[in-house]
């Protein structure tokens, strides 16, 4: 239902902006009411859908459900990363609605008046600038960058609700805790790990040798998202492995 909120709130800030004026003041202040009605649900939805994913872990694994869920005849790895890939599904199907309701809320006049050959033409140029093999490859480094991060952030959870439920009393406001150091002991060793690996001035220099460094610039941001990737993928399967541990080991059910 919030999905189909945000997009009819998005369908319906299309056809005001592409039918009315907007000079007036009453024009504006509807605009100004559907703009924010518009980053209310866009904030809702990003906040219902990670509320709903650690909700069905919490609850299926730790809470009433789990003495159902540890009686299946597979093994609690198995349950873990059955919960990842479901909670990565529904905030990839979020923002696909976000996506598309952002696009949807921009007037269909706007889009008539896009000349896409010259888009098309830019693109082109720059591929040509860099080579097609650098821009696909950073292409793909960068939708592989957010991809990690998701599971980083998604197994960062899980972890931090098994610790906290490792304990008694405050389960869940310790499981925030444990989330917070989790994240910024990550953040830590990341930073010292590639500290001083590409920095700013490295970036700006190899730029302004000639157009035909930009083959470079690209090979050197590929290495670096290459390198951070396995760094953040060992670090995944270190958090899936724990929160597998504490599983097996030191299940608390309420």
């Amino acid at each position: 239902m919030m999905y189909l909120a945000f997009a009819a709130c998005c369908l319906l800030t299309n056809l005001f902006l592409g039918t009315l004026s907007t000079t007036g003041s009453a024009a504006e202040i509807i605009n100004g009411i559907l703009l924010l009605i518009d980053f209310a649900l866009f904030v809702a939805i990003i906040v219902l859908t990670v509320v709903v994913c650690i909700e069905r872990f919490y609850k299926n694994c730790y809470g009433p459900e789990g003495y159902l869920t540890f009686t299946l005849p597979v093994k609690p790895w198995q349950i873990l990363l059955s919960k990842t890939l479901s909670s990565a599904l529904l905030i990839i199907c979020t923002l696909a609605v976000i996506c598309g309701g952002v696009l949807l809320a921009v007037p269909f006049n706007t889009w008539n008046s896009i000349d896409m050959s010259d888009m098309v033409a830019a693109f082109e140029q720059g591929l040509q600038a860099v080579g097609a093999g650098n821009a696909a490859g950073l292409a793909l480094n960068i939708l592989g960058a957010v991809a990690r991060n998701l599971f980083v952030t998604i197994l960062a959870i899980y972890l931090a609700i098994s610790i906290g439920q490792l304990f008694h009393d405050h389960k869940v406001a310790l499981s925030f805790v444990f989330f917070f150091v989790i994240q910024s002991v990550i953040g830590l060793l990341t930073s010292l790990l590639f500290a001083g690996t590409m920095n700013m001035s490295d970036i700006l220099s190899t730029y302004q040798q000639s157009v035909d460094s930009l083959d470079s610039l690209i090979g050197m941001i590929n290495t670096f998202i290459g390198l951070q990737s396995l760094w953040m993928m060992a670090i995944a399967a270190a958090m899936f492995f724990g929160t597998d541990y504490i599983m097996r080991k030191h299940l608390n059910l309420e």
